[in-house]
C-alpha cells in the first residue's frame, strides 16, 4: 500500500532545492505508517527503508523493500559500437523502466515528465526497443509548435490497417506502441486550445477518432497504447489541458545527481580505457577525466545561462555524451599517453561547448575553466594538452583509394592533424578533386576556414551526426559544408525552389533524398538553409529527420512495399524476423544511419531564435557552429583573389557591402 501510495499520490511531485516536495512526502508516508526504519539495501516489510521510499521497491515476490540500485547490472557495450545505442544501468533508469513496463503491460497510457537531458526518450527508447518485435509495433513521433490534429491522425492512420468495416488497428495479434515525445510543443490557438492534443485526448478516452473525408465516419482504432515524454511548461512549451494528462499514469523523473551522472560515464570510458591498453592513461586520467568534465559542465551551467541574444546556450546531458562519443574514437595507435587523451579531451569539450559561443568573453569563460582545469589536475602534460590550434580529424587519407589500401579498406583514424599549415595542403587536395567531380568552387583556406571546416568535418563522421552552422549570408556555410561532406565520404542533396513550392513538393523531394539513403544505401549530406524555409511547415519536417531519423507518414502503404524488398533479403539472410513492420524499421535505421543534415541558418533578426524555439529537434540534436566575422587575414587574400588593389580596411568594407552570394564569392573564390 505504502509503495502505491508513493508512485501514485506522490508520482508527480518533485525534488528540487528551493522545493524537497518529496522529502516531505516520504517523512508524511513514513510518519503515518508509525514503523520502524533501518539502513539497508534489503529492508523486511515489518520495517521501513530509513531512506527515502522513492529510492526503495517493494518486492512482491520476497516480501521485502528492496533499493533500485541492488536491481543494477554490470555495463556491457553494445555489439554494434554504436554510441547511441548505450544505456548504463543505474538505480534511475532501473526505476523508470520498472514504472514503464508495469504500466504499459497493464495496457494503460503512460506519461514521463521531466527537464530536458534527463533521459526520459533514451530510456522510453530502449524499453520499446527491448519488447517483442513479434508482438509489438513502434511509432515515434515528435511534437513542435508546428504539428496540427491532421499530422497525428495521418501518423496513426499510416501505421494500422483495416479490420472491419470501421475498424482499424495493427496487424492482428500485435500492439500498436505510440510514443509521442515533447508532447506540450503544439501552441495554443485562439480559443485556448491544443489541436494534437484535443485529437489525442479523443483517442485515448473513445479509442478512435473521425475519418476526415466527406462521410466523417467514425473510425474505432483498437490495439493502440500511448507512451509519451515532456518537459515541464516554460519556453516554447505549454501547459497542456489536465483532463488530458489525467488519463495517463504520469511520473516526474528527476534530473541525475552528479554521483549517477559520474557512474555512467565512468562505466562507459572504462571499459574503452580497457581496450586501449594504456596503464599510463588509465592511471592518471582514467578516473579524474570524468570528475573534470562534470566540474566543466557545471561551471558552464552557472556561468553562460541561455538569454534573448544567447538563446542556444542550452546545455544538458546530452552535450555531455557527445563529449563521451569523442573520447571513445580514440585508438591505441595515435593516443598513445596521457597528453594525448588530455588533448583529446580539450579538443571535444571545446567543439561540444565552445564553438556554439557567440562572443570573445564567453569564449574566453571555457577556455579559462578548461586550462585551469588541466593545469590543476594534469600540470605535467598541460604544456601539451593546451598548446594552440588543437584540430582533431580523420580526413588524412580522406581521398586514398581503397582499391590499393590494404584489404580493401581505407585506415581512417582520429588523431590530432597538428597546424593549420598541416591540414591546409589535405583540404587543397580535396578541394581539387572536388572540383574535378562537382561543380568548382575556389576557396581561400585561411585559418577560420580550415577550423570550420575540421568542426564540420568532424560531425559528419560522427553517427547521426547533424550541424547548425550559423553566420551572417556570405560567410561559407554552403561551400565549407560541401567541401566537409566530401572529405567525409558523403553526397549532397539539395532542394530547389520553384514558384509554388509547397509542402507537397518538399515531401516528394524527401522521397527522392530517402531513396538515396535506404534502397542505394548512401551516405548523403541534407543541406538546407533559411533561404529555403519557403513554409515554416518545412521545419516540422526537418525536426522529425533531426530527432526520428524519418517523416511520418511519408510513404504511402505501396511505396512501403517496394522500398524494403531488399531489405526483406538482407533481414531473411540474417535469420532476423522479415515481417513488413520489421522490414520497415529497419529501412527507418538505415536511413537515419546514412543521414546527415546539415542547416545553415543566419542570426539576423528574430527568425532563428523563433525557430529554435518551435522546434527544440534544431538545438538538441545538432551540433552548433557559430561563424564569427571575417579576419583581416581573409580580406588581404579576398583582396588578392578578386584583384582588389585597396588596402585591408576598404577591401573588408567593400567586401562586406556586397550581396550575400556575390561576398561569398568575393572571400572564398
Amino acid at each position: 500500500f505504502l509503495f502505491c501510495c508513493v508512485w501514485s499520490i506522490g508520482a508527480l511531485l518533485v525534488q528540487r532545492p528551493e522545493a524537497k516536495e518529496r522529502s516531505r512526502f516520504d517523512a508524511f508516508m513514513k510518519q503515518l505508517a508509525a514503523m520502524g526504519t533501518i539502513d539497508a539495501d534489503r529492508v523486511s516489510a515489518s520495517q521501513l527503508p530509513s531512506r527515502s521510499l522513492y529510492e526503495y521497491c517493494f518486492d512482491v515476490a520476497d516480501g521485502c523493500w528492496r533499493s533500485w540500485r541492488s536491481y543494477v547490472t554490470e555495463y556491457v557495450p553494445p555489439a554494434s559500437g554504436q554510441f547511441s545505442k548505450i544505456l548504463v544501468s543505474t538505480a534511475d533508469t532501473v526505476r523508470t523502466s520498472w514504472l514503464l513496463k508495469t504500466v504499459v503491460g497493464l495496457g494503460y497510457p503512460c506519461l514521463l515528465v521531466g527537464e530536458s537531458g534527463t533521459s526520459k526518450s533514451v530510456t522510453i527508447g530502449n524499453f520499446l526497443a527491448g519488447l517483442d518485435p513479434a508482438n509489438n509495433i513502434t511509432l515515434n513521433m515528435n511534437f513542435s509548435s508546428r504539428t496540427s490534429s491532421w499530422d497525428v491522425q495521418r501518423a496513426i492512420e499510416d501505421s494500422v490497417e483495416k479490420r472491419t468495416k470501421d475498424t482499424y488497428g495493427p496487424p492482428m495479434g500485435k500492439r500498436l506502441l505510440l510514443f509521442v515525445d515533447d508532447l506540450n510543443m503544439p501552441r495554443v490557438d485562439t480559443y485556448g486550445t491544443q489541436q494534437p492534443i484535443a485529437l489525442l485526448k479523443m483517442f485515448v478516452e473513445r479509442k478512435g477518432f473521425y475519418d476526415r473525408g466527406k462521410e466523417l465516419g467514425w473510425k474505432n482504432i483498437k490495439d493502440v497504447q500511448m507512451v509519451s515524454a515532456m518537459g515541464p511548461p516554460g519556453g516554447a512549451r505549454n501547459l497542456v489541458d489536465p483532463r488530458f494528462i489525467s488519463l495517463f499514469a504520469a511520473f516526474e523523473i528527476q534530473p541525475p545527481t552528479n554521483e549517477n551522472l559520474r557512474t555512467i560515464y565512468q562505466a562507459i570510458l572504462g571499459k574503452h580505457l580497457a581496450r586501449l591498453n594504456n596503464s599510463d592513461i588509465t592511471q592518471m586520467v582514467g578516473e579524474s577525466i570524468t570528475d573534470i568534465t562534470l566540474e566543466l559542465y557545471n561551471a558552464v551551467l552557472e556561468q553562460l545561462p541561455p538569454t534573448p541574444s544567447r538563446f542556444h546556450y542550452v546545455f544538458n546531458l546530452r552535450d555531455l555524451s557527445r563529449v563521451y562519443e569523442g573520447l571513445l574514437r580514440s585508438s591505441p595507435d595515435v593516443i598513445q599517453g596521457p597528453a594525448d587523451f588530455v588533448r583529446l579531451w580539450r579538443n571535444e569539450v571545446l567543439r561540444v561547448f565552445h564553438d556554439r559561443l557567440i562572443s570573445a568573453e564567453d569564449k574566453q569563460v571555457v577556455h579559462a575553466k578548461i586550462a585551469e582545469l588541466v593545469q590543476r589536475r594534469y600540470a605535467i602534460v598541460s604544456e601539451k594538452a593546451l598548446a594552440d590550434p588543437v584540430l582533431f580529424g580523420d580526413f588524412r587519407n580522406a581521398l586514398a583509394d581503397p582499391d590499393t589500401a590494404a584489404g580493401g579498406v581505407v585506415l581512417r583514424l582520429y588523431e590530432d592533424l597538428g597546424k593549420y599549415s598541416d591540414i591546409q595542403p589535405i583540404f587543397q587536395a580535396a578541394l581539387a578533386s572536388y572540383n574535378e567531380k562537382r561543380k568548382p568552387m575556389q576557396l581561400v583556406f585561411f585559418d577560420d576556414a580550415l577550423e570550420h571546416l575540421t568542426r564540420i568535418q568532424r560531425t559528419l563522421r560522427l553517427p547521426l551526426g547533424h550541424c547548425l552552422l550559423v553566420g551572417v549570408g556570405g560567410s561559407g556555410k554552403q561551400s565549407l559544408a560541401r567541401l566537409a561532406a566530401y572529405t567525409a565520404g558523403c553526397g549532397v542533396f539539395e532542394i530547389t525552389l520553384t514558384r509554388g513550392y509547397d509542402e507537397v513538393a518538399f515531401r516528394d523531394d524527401l522521397k527522392k533524398l530517402y531513396a538515396m539513403l535506404g534502397a542505394e544505401d548512401k551516405k548523403m549530406v541534407f543541406l538546407f538553409t533559411d533561404s529555403h524555409v519557403a513554409d515554416e511547415g518545412f521545419l516540422e519536417l526537418i525536426n522529425n529527420m533531426l530527432t526520428s531519423g524519418m517523416v511520418p507518414a511519408l510513404y504511402d502503404d505501396s511505396e512501403k512495399e517496394g522500398l524494403i524488398s531488399n531489405i526483406r533479403q538482407e533481414l531473411t539472410a540474417k535469420g532476423l524476423p522479415d515481417s513488413k513492420d520489421a522490414c520497415w524499421s529497419a529501412y527507418v535505421e538505415k536511413c537515419r544511419g546514412n543521414l546527415h543534415v546539415v542547416l545553415a541558418m543566419s542570426p539576423v533578426g528574430e527568425a532563428l531564435r523563433t525557430r529554435c524555439r518551435n522546434f527544440p529537434g534544431l538545438v538538441n540534436n545538432t551540433v552548433i557552429d557559430w561563424f564569427e566575422p571575417w579576419p583581416e587575414q581573409v580580406c588581404l587574400q579576398g583582396g588578392v583573389v578578386c584583384g582588389c588593389s585597396a588596402n585591408v580596411h576598404s577591401c573588408k568594407a567593400v567586401h562586406l557591402q556586397q550581396h550575400s552570394n556575390r561576398a561569398s564569392q568575393l572571400v572564398f573564390v
